[in-house]
Parts: structure tokens; sequence; C-alpha cells
């Protein structure tokens, strides 16, 4: 974020032409939908494209930028949300756009279009919102009253704030600062709050505060588990009350019980173990290097014809439980000898499955004879 200031009429100059040759060399059909979507809609808000489409007139930075006065003073709310998508010149727009670009298509192929547009929807009001808090409580604590008056525009706090969840969602590595200083991933975030503003002082400080405290509120806070609630908790919750639905057709008699979208994704859900696509793939390639077979134990997926397709059933599940060879009026020899009946000699009775073979041969030569 940048603090305002006046600009003269907007063109496209060298900023602009070097994020296009950036895109060009990304490749436009590399990049996730909604991360170019973002840039497109930044682009369009600084070359004056959106404000033309709905016929209106290109404002001054003064009049979007946001800040303590200008939002809860004057009450013109609707600042929050504009600011975000304003950049005070080209070289602004340039530097977070391609920021951005690598750090939003790493994310959205990670966790989704959906998921990921409706991160960048919440991010880029609730990164404003903290900053008005934290400027007014530093206006409070050093009793300063510049703090505010102070009125910022651009991305870059949105940018913060996704650069936080991307490396905390990634192995733990090393990256390097300005290209020659290693430091570790998910602290480099705090390194380049301060070394932005070390290298451009009217870079609003607080502004990028809050994209790293929402970041963390996302992956290390509650944030996470509030936004998905309305689209997780809430809405199994609420069909598990409705209970099962059911479809009756005219042309037959009965009906037919329809399993809910719900009862479908725990499905999916217990099938992949909750993983997306991507750690599938690297739980996947991690269970192909290993030497040793775990015999099927804590795989992935399990094989469905285990548990769709009935083993065969054993002979103790063919054949009766065995009550005792106690069958009134008849008598046998176990010793090799004929029956009275007339039934063929019998070896010795030494387990259990050879008296079961017994007593079926019984009840099959007894149906022979009744017929």
């Amino acid at each position: 974020m940048w603090p305002s200031r006046r600009r003269h009429r907007r063109q496209p100059n060298m900023g602009l032409m070097l994020l296009l040759l950036q895109l060009c060399q990304a490749g436009f059909d590399t990049i996730p939908p909604v991360t170019l979507g973002t840039i497109a809609l930044n682009v369009g808000m600084y070359l004056g494209i959106i404000h033309e489409f709905f016929r209106k007139r290109v404002p001054r930075t003064m009049d979007i930028c946001v800040g303590v006065v200008q939002v809860w003073q004057r009450q013109d709310y609707w600042r929050v949300i504009e600011a975000t998508f304003t950049h005070a010149d080209d070289w602004h727009l340039y530097y977070n756009m391609v920021s951005f670009l690598w750090k939003g298509r790493s994310l959205e192929s990670k966790i989704g279009s959906r998921q990921f547009l409706y991160m960048l929807a919440v991010f880029s009001v609730l990164v404003n919102v903290v900053m008005l808090y934290l400027n007014y409580a530093a206006a409070m604590f050093f009793s300063d009253a510049s703090y505010m008056n102070q009125c910022a525009v651009g991305f870059s706090g949105v940018v913060f704030a996704v650069k936080v969840v991307t490396t905390q969602m990634m192995p733990q590595g090393t990256s390097l600062i300005m290209g020659f200083i290693p430091v570790n991933s998910r602290l480099s975030c705090w390194f380049e709050l301060v070394l932005i503003q070390v290298l451009v002082p009217n870079a609003s400080f607080t502004g990028h505060l809050a994209g790293i405290l929402v970041g963390l509120a996302y992956v290390k806070g509650p944030l996470k588990a509030v936004m998905n609630w309305p689209f997780n908790d809430f809405g199994r919750s609420f069909s598990a009350r409705s209970g099962p639905s059911y479809t009756y057709h005219s042309a037959s008699s009965g009906h037919h019980n329809r399993q809910s979208p719900v009862q479908d994704e725990r499905r999916y859900d217990s099938y992949t173990g909750g993983l997306n696509e991507q750690q599938q793939m690297e739980h996947a390639m991690a269970q192909s290097t290993q030497n040793q077979p775990n015999n099927g134990q804590n795989r992935l997926y399990p094989d469905l014809s285990e548990e769709t397709s009935p083993s065969a059933p054993t002979q103790d599940e063919v054949q009766p439980p065995a009550y005792g060879w106690n069958i009134p009026g008849h008598t046998h020899n176990t010793q090799n000898e004929t029956p009275t009946n007339g039934q063929p000699p019998y070896p010795p009775a030494s387990n259990q499955d050879e008296l079961r073979r017994r007593r079926l041969d019984h009840y099959n030569h007894r149906a022979s004879n009744r017929r």
C-alpha cells in the first residue's frame, strides 16, 4: 500500500509494459483464472476502464484512499473495497501484480479457484479494516494524530496476506530476499516488511502489517474456520436434520432413495483422506518411492473390490453349524461299518468339518430316499 497522492491522466507506460512482458513470459495459459482475473481488474481500475464501463468519472486517489478520518468520521465505507484495487502509479501497480502473480498462481493451484476467489474477497475487505484499527491504536498509543490522517491505496496488503498463507502451506525452506539474502521462507514476510519500509519510506507500514496479521489469523488463528463454517458445518448439519430425500416416479410404484450431496461428499472425503488433488499426487509419489512393501496397509486409496465385492464365503459360512450327531431313531457306526439304513461307511469323525460333511450327506441321502 502507498499513501495517496494526486495523479495525472493514466496512460500505458513503462510499468504496464513490463507487467505485460511478465505475463507473456509466464504464459497466459498457465495462469489460473482467478489470479489472471484479479490482475486484469487492478489494471482496469488503474486505466479507468472499469469506471468507463459503469459510466462513472475516474476519481482522484484522495477520493478513494482508505483512512480513519475518511472511513469512520466521514462514513465513506465504500473506500474499504475500492481502495484495495486502486494504485498510485504504474510502478506501484507493477510491483504488486508481479508479486501477486507468482504467489496467486501457486496458492490457487493448491486450494482451487473457488476457494481462492472467496479468500481474496474476504482478505480485500479485512486487510483494510485491520489497518484502520492499527492506525487508530497507534494514534492512541503514541498520541500522534498523524496516524488518523493517513490514507492509503493498493493491493499490497492482500499480497502480504496471500504470501503468508502460501509459505505456510509449502514445505519449510529458504527464500532469498533481493536475490542474495537467505531467510527462512516462513519468516520472509517480516523481513520484506522491514526492507520495503527502509527502501520506500512512503509505503504504508500499517497496511503491510495488517496483511501479515490477516494471513496469520487464517493459517494460525480462527479465521479459516470462521470462513469455512457457512459451507461446511452449517451445511452438513442442515442436511443431516433434513434427512434423506425421495423422488417418486409416476411410471412405477415405490420410490427411489437418492443420497444427498453431503453423503456423497463424506464418501469422497473418506476415500481421499480429505486431501486435494495436489496432496494426493504428492502422497502417491511418496508411497511409490518406498522400497519396503506395506502389505496394503496405510494406503491412501482402498481397493474398491474390497468394499463393493464380498469375499468368497468360507466353508463355515456355507455349511450350517454343527449341532451334534445325535439323530433320534438312527444309529451308525463310526468305525467304517455300514449303517443300518444302507448309507455308505463313514470314516472316523476327527473334526468338526467332518461332522458337518456327514450331516449333509445324511440329509441328502434321506431326501433321495423320499423321492
